[in-house]
């Protein structure tokens, strides 16, 4: 048995744009192209948000988003870096947070903070 929960779908739909195709020689791209969409929505298509490309944030006006990173960068610089001694950007991103560095072999990034008569 198949992993895709789609496949039946998917080769149904294969057929029939194999048929299409076959009837379909000499057509307009264009024509054939609208022909196939109104297929696909007819088995049941349709756009799906979370799969939409995301839209560009602030950037340079040259639409590389540079700005953006060199900002967010300049905030991971900022911060302390781990009791082990590796940067924060050292530490591998999980879901939002830092966890273990490559570097040191420590677990978790833990700021080094220096607190009113304690010593770093």
């Amino acid at each position: 048995m198949s992993s895709d929960p789609f496949e039946t779908d998917t080769r149904r739909l294969v057929r029939v744009f194999t048929r299409r195709l076959r009837e379909a020689a000499g057509t307009a791209p264009e024509s054939l192209a609208v022909d196939l969409v109104a297929i696909v929505r007819g088995h049941g298509w349709r756009r799906v948000q979370a799969l939409q490309t995301p839209e560009r944030a602030a950037d340079n006006g040259d639409g590389s988003g540079r700005a953006e990173y060199a900002a967010r960068r300049a905030a991971l610089d900022g911060r302390p870096p781990c009791v082990c001694g590796a940067a924060v950007i050292a530490h591998q991103l999980d879901a939002g947070r830092r966890t273990g560095c490559a570097d040191t072999g420590c677990t978790r990034y833990v700021p080094k903070t220096t607190a009113p008569g304690r010593s770093a």
